[in-house]
């Protein structure tokens, strides 16, 4: 166990810095973790719409990704449900297969929150700089100029762009976040009134598609609501309209949805929500050593970009400080 006097100040609340925050704080750190958004989540974030929440990100878990998890938390056992998956083309054929994957609570963020359990999350709070103090440790100030605390340690679990700034005073880690760029995704999110009978049942779909990577029946996971719809449009298309309004991104994503169905789609609410660093292509260099600040996330990681990236980047930071 470290000394109690010893602190980490844990920069984004995704699932790896939730992680790499857990992990430290089981080991006797004093852990602050701090989140420019509302809540915990990152690319597990969860949003408001209609009389529901729908999942904005990751969508699930596979069996692998969830053994990995558990290996690192075994606690998670306990937020995860099991979720049948039947699998789907987005030229509308349907598959044979049917999949197990694995889905936090009533909401994505439900994973993250839980394994926060314990550990002091400040929401809403933007981390506008890091400065060197004294013997080692870091000043840390908010967007504003304000004082957020000095740690003796910190981790950055932040998108790359948003890592470089932060970064300033460590030239050699600041350029080789700078060196790895991210893609965009627009999502669109909505309910509909009806049954979709043209998609024949089926939960999952991907494939080649001028438009969508995957559609996802979000209503069909355990505890979300009936009529729950997720579309995550392709990294071409979205790359290509990442200055676009919502507004007209929703209505391109909701053309290409009632091309898909067969019919026009009658729809209660929907949203289009732009991830602006929605992933990266894999790392192709090593994370600069420091002794004491490190940088996780999927972007950090040799062997791709998601969930199974995430949870590398974390165990990663642990081994360097257990």
């Amino acid at each position: 166990m470290h000394s109690n006097k010893e602190r980490v100040a844990v920069v984004g609340a995704g699932l790896s810095g939730v992680l790499v925050a857990r992990g430290l704080h089981e080991q006797g750190w004093q852990v602050e973790v701090f989140e420019k958004s509302r809540g915990s989540g990152g690319r597990l974030a969860s949003a408001r719409l209609g009389e529901g929440a729908i999942d904005l990100g990751a969508a699930a878990l596979t069996e692998l990704q969830r053994q990995h998890l558990l290996a690192l938390a075994p606690e998670a056992e306990g937020l995860l449900q099991a979720w049948d998956v039947q699998l789907g083309q987005l030229d509308g054929q349907r598959s044979d297969r049917v999949e197990t994957l694995h889905v936090p609570g009533a909401r994505s963020s439900a994973l993250t929150r839980g394994l926060l359990d314990g550990v002091p999350l400040h929401t809403a709070v933007r981390v506008g700089a890091m400065q060197p103090a004294g013997q080692g440790g870091w000043s840390l100030e908010d967007d504003q100029g304000r004082a957020l605390g000095t740690f003796e340690k910190v981790v950055i679990a932040t998108p790359a762009p948003q890592a470089v700034p932060l970064l300033r005073a460590l030239p050699e880690l600041s350029a080789w976040a700078a060196a790895h760029p991210m893609f965009p995704q627009w999502v669109l999110i909505l309910t509909t009134e009806q049954p979709l009978p043209g998609l024949d049942g089926m939960d999952w779909l991907e494939g080649a598609h001028p438009v969508l990577s995957r559609v996802i029946r979000n209503g069909a996971k355990p505890g979300r609501d009936p009529g729950q719809w997720v579309l995550q449009a392709s990294r071409e298309w979205s790359a290509a309209r990442v200055e676009a309004s919502a507004e007209a991104m929703a209505q391109e994503l909701m053309a290409a949805f009632n091309a898909l169905c067969g019919e026009t789609v009658n729809v209660a609410a929907m949203r289009a929500h732009r991830w602006l660093y929605a992933g990266a292509d894999p790392s192709a260099m090593p994370v600069p050593p420091s002794d004491s600040v490190q940088v996780c996330g999927d972007w950090t990681e040799a062997g791709g970009s998601g969930i199974e990236a995430a949870i590398d980047s974390a165990r990663r930071v642990l081994s360097h400080w257990s």
